[in-house]
């Protein structure tokens, strides 16, 4: 029962303080997690198993891992059962920032009972648990790598009235590098020849991976008044910049998130007043000019973390493939980047294109959403994978939020 799935949610686990609650609206894997919902309390939650005590007698590499999110104010640690111990050292400590996130701890099995301890301090809050798991594995290490995309192509420029046209260039664009759920983008531009000038503060589009179009992760506040009357809100702050009108003239600038899939650049000149690149100024799109850009910013399209890897075969090695599809095919919550675009959908069938495999992966899918609908995989190819959603008790199509999660066999 490592996801809560049960008939009984609570089965095979243990529970001190704090009665576990099921939940079916704020789920990572399957249809139910597990609550603990606290007030001024410390409470536990365990599983043992004394399964294959012979085998793990001699010492067999062992993992135990568990989804969390929590907002509880005393400290939350996932400790290994050892031996039937629960171990102090074998631990990890739990983030408080409300986010799912995975939590592993690699232990030594012993040859008696071995299980996963989750246990909060005293405090207040509301802790989710999911996807629960111990056992013997070829030891994994979450590595915290940049993963470099490349060139995601030309820039996409408009404007708060009327968007500039670009005129002659010889260096046009967006090179990307994803660190967990931030985008790190280098935007590069220069022109030989002016093009049009427009009307307005000058947008920059966040760039599209993949065939997935990015947008800023709720924690960036956005910006939309004039520089006259702009706030200096840090959460809105998403980067810098420098340009250049081919001649002496630098101009510093800070980019500004706009909205969810914009930013604008707040420049500022030595002695100068502080003001948005305008589409209309002479060292704009109708002149001969340059710049370039730093974006480092949160998305909404990526999880916080870091990409399983194998320990046998290198840092490019991903073994565990993660992503959810909304019910019109969109995809986000990928771990890393494996899923080409969004899923087409046709009468509740959701065909999706996949990068990476030599050979079909091992997949199972699992509704995302409380309804009465289940998911099944139709075929899978070592570059697609067809999912289908269907009303449990009539099995008539019905579009439905799913997760996909696939392992390279």
């Amino acid at each position: 029962n490592s996801s809560f799935e049960n008939l009984v949610a609570t089965t095979s686990w243990v529970s001190t303080t704090v009665t576990p609650a099921v939940e079916t609206s704020v789920v990572i894997h399957g249809k139910k997690s597990l609550s603990m919902t606290a007030s001024a309390q410390a409470w536990t939650l365990t599983q043992s198993s004394t399964l294959y005590q012979a085998q793990f007698a001699d010492g067999v590499q062992g993992l135990t891992y568990v989804r969390i999110k929590t907002n509880h104010t005393g400290a939350v640690n996932v400790c290994a059962i050892q031996a039937g111990v629960v171990s102090t050292t074998l631990c990890v400590t739990v983030v408080a920032d409300n986010k799912w996130a995975l939590y592993k701890v690699p232990f030594i099995l012993g040859a008696t009972s071995n299980g996963i301890s989750i246990a909060a301090a005293s405090g207040t809050g509301v802790t989710y648990i999911d996807n629960a798991f111990v056992g013997a594995v070829d030891l994994k290490q979450d590595i915290n790598l940049h993963q470099f995309i490349g060139n995601t192509g030309v820039m996409t420029i408009g404007a708060t009235t009327t968007a500039p046209t670009k005129g002659t260039s010889t260096v046009d664009s967006v090179v990307v590098t994803r660190s967990g759920n931030r985008v790190i983008a280098d935007y590069k531009y220069q022109q030989a020849a002016g093009g049009t000038n427009g009307t307005g503060d000058v947008l920059f589009t966040l760039p599209t991976v993949n065939g997935v179009a990015l947008s800023f992760d709720s924690s960036v506040s956005f910006s939309t008044q004039s520089s006259a009357t702009h706030s200096d809100n840090p959460k809105a702050i998403v980067g810098y910049g420098q340009f250049n009108n081919n001649s002496s003239a630098y101009i510093n600038g800070t980019l500004v998130a706009y909205d969810a899939t914009r930013f604008r650049v707040l420049t500022s000149a030595t002695g100068g007043n502080a003001a948005f690149m305008n589409a209309a100024t002479s060292s704009s799109f109708g002149a001969v000019f340059g710049f370039g850009l730093h974006l480092d910013a949160p998305v909404s399209n990526w999880s916080n973390g870091s990409s399983t890897y194998s320990a046998n075969c290198g840092a490019n090695c991903v073994d565990g493939f993660v992503a959810d599809f909304t019910n019109t095919g969109t995809t986000s919550k990928e771990n890393v980047e494996w899923v080409t675009g969004n899923a087409s959908v046709a009468t509740s069938t959701f065909t999706i294109t996949i990068a990476g495999f030599t050979t079909a992966p091992a997949c199972t899918v699992s509704i995302n959403e409380a309804s009465n609908s289940e998911a099944r995989i139709n075929s899978i190819s070592s570059t697609t994978i067809v999912v289908y959603t269907f009303v449990t008790s009539t099995l008539a199509a019905n579009s439905a939020a799913f997760s996909l999660h696939c392992n390279k066999t």
